[in-house]
């Protein structure tokens, strides 16, 4: 009891050293504002030192998909190819992409996807089935992907 007595009253003091809490307005006040959705890409070699040339990020959402059916243990194209406009084309055709994927099927049910570099603006979406299962013409894949490569 009288530890619990002690607690109590270390608390009160504690809530009267601070005194009452700012209203929300002039808390908010002083802080920065929401900073917008950029990226700072650097690039750095094993040994850590700079990369030659410069990278950039392509950030997109798309819809693909298949124009034939994909049978089990095939590899596929979904359809149409991905285009970049200026200025997130990249210098050469050496740059790499990534996606997450929502919709009917998902990766966790065996769709592995890859990217084939068309052009410098412009890559497909190729993968592979291993679902088990045919998957049926006209299949939609919605996708969230990310490209990284040279500038």
């Amino acid at each position: 009891m009288g530890l619990f007595a002690a607690l109590l009253v270390g608390c009160a003091a504690s809530a009267m050293r601070f005194g009452a809490p700012d209203s929300a307005s002039a808390s908010i006040q002083n802080q920065s504002h929401v900073k917008p959705d950029t990226t700072t890409v650097v690039c750095y070699k094993p040994g850590g030192g700079d990369c030659v040339s410069s990278y950039h990020e392509v950030h997109g959402l798309a819809s693909v998909e298949l124009y034939g059916p994909c049978y089990n243990g095939q590899g596929c194209i979904l359809h149409p190819d991905i285009a970049l406009t200026s200025p997130a084309t990249f210098a050469n055709k050496n740059y790499d992409c990534t996606a997450n994927q929502s919709g009917e099927y998902s990766i966790t049910y065996g769709v592995i996807f890859d990217f084939d570099p068309i052009s410098t603006s412009s890559f497909e979406v190729v993968f592979r089935n291993e679902t088990g299962a045919t998957l049926p013409i006209y299949t939609t894949f919605h996708i969230a992907y990310t490209c990284f490569g040279p500038t």
